[in-house]
């Protein structure tokens, strides 16, 4: 974790390494102008040892914001018209702060004054279960991974995109997966090279719209499967369905904390995108860890014993 310590003000490196903070599985660290840095673990949300009284300064803000960019906000303009930098190693840092506007949009955020530093963890082997389920014990189709914020659908759809771009021994066939990672939030790309580990016959478009990225992948890469974060727009849902109509494979995920809320959103039932997966995946986190089922194009429970 010394490249996420390294992002704060040199007086606060020792105190963050002396609170034992990063030994509970640290998922963000929340930094705020006038409050105490907090972070989200494995156990909740916590305070950190040491710097509970503490109040993060404006010239602490500006410390990190400059070693966050390495000190060239200008080449992280792009980025930081979207809300987000991504870092080396595919950690992401959230902004926040006073939004500049032109007549194109979002010209870019000055001051920024409050930074959400999610940390990169990826959980090596955590969809296995589930990837053979679908693709070795049943037909491979089009899945949708679905949770509510936070549940770790992106961070199974990470292991799926690995395991089915590797395939698992003789056991599973391997595809050609193409990524499109509007929010580098995937691959984890710094600089265009992923950062995560995404697999062997996996090919990334960092940093562009969903269904452009679709359309383009679908043309120019000729996947089996484009693999796709938090769809939501009447736009994603046909460029899917184009994409299906040329013969590739769909892997997406979507905030939606139950089966039974997905029919309510107000795009699905037109056009026929209700038809397009053949399983969704629902993640539920509980006391034990994170646990999923798995539901038919009718939205019925699967057996996942059979």
């Amino acid at each position: 974790m010394q490249d996420i310590i390294d992002l704060f003000p040199l007086h606060m490196r020792d105190k963050l390494v002396e609170s034992g903070i990063f030994e509970h599985a640290v998922e963000e660290l929340r930094v705020r102008i006038g409050q105490p840095i907090l972070a989200w673990t494995n156990y909740g949300e916590e305070s950190i040892a040491g710097l509970r009284e503490y109040r993060i300064t404006k010239e602490d803000m500006r410390q990190m914001v400059s070693f966050i960019s390495k000190c060239s906000l200008y080449a992280f303009e792009e980025e930081i018209k979207k809300g987000y930098l991504t870092l080396e190693g595919g950690h992401r840092v959230g902004l926040g702060g006073q939004v500049v506007l032109d007549e194109t949009g979002v010209q870019t955020i000055r001051p920024i004054t409050f930074l959400n530093i999610r940390i990169a963890h990826q959980v090596l082997g955590c969809a296995v279960e589930l990837t053979r389920c679908l693709f070795t014990k049943r037909k491979p189709g089009n899945v949708l991974i679905m949770s509510a914020p936070g549940h770790g659908k992106t961070t199974m759809l990470r292991d799926m995109i690995r395991l089915l771009s590797d395939g698992i021994g003789s056991s599973l066939t391997a595809y050609k997966i193409a990524i499109i990672d509007e929010r580098s939030e995937i691959a984890g790309c710094y600089n265009g090279i992923p950062q995560n580990q995404i697999g062997t016959r996996s090919d990334v478009l960092d940093g562009c719209p969903k269904a452009l990225g679709m359309m383009m992948m679908v043309r120019s890469m000729s996947p089996d499967y484009l693999a796709v974060d938090e769809i939501g727009s009447v736009d994603d849902l046909e460029a899917m369905k184009y994409a299906t109509n040329c013969g590739c494979g769909i892997l997406a995920t979507m905030h939606c904390p139950n089966i039974e809320e997905l029919p309510q959103k107000p795009f699905w039932n037109s056009k026929g995108f209700q038809q397009m997966f053949d399983y969704y995946v629902v993640l539920e986190k509980t006391k034990n860890g994170r646990s999923w089922s798995i539901y038919n194009r009718e939205f019925k429970l699967i057996d996942v014993s059979e």
